[in-house]
């Protein structure tokens, strides 16, 4: 299991700028749709994995 910090690097109408969340897997990258549930988890946002665009988002291995 691997630890990932997600941020927000530019956000848009659903997602802030400087939101960040943690997803926890399997050691594999995370996805759009690991951080839209880290999301609605954390913040409750409901933001589909269509609108998490992952270039917007700075993701690092902690």
């Amino acid at each position: 299991m691997k630890l990932f910090k997600c941020e927000c690097i530019k956000g848009n109408g659903q997602v802030p700028t400087g939101a960040s969340v943690e997803v926890v897997n399997n050691g594999a990258y995370p996805t759009d749709e690991n951080i839209s549930d880290a999301l609605e988890r954390k913040y409750g946002l409901r933001v589909g994995s269509f609108g998490i665009v992952m270039e917007n988002w700075e993701i690092q291995e902690v």
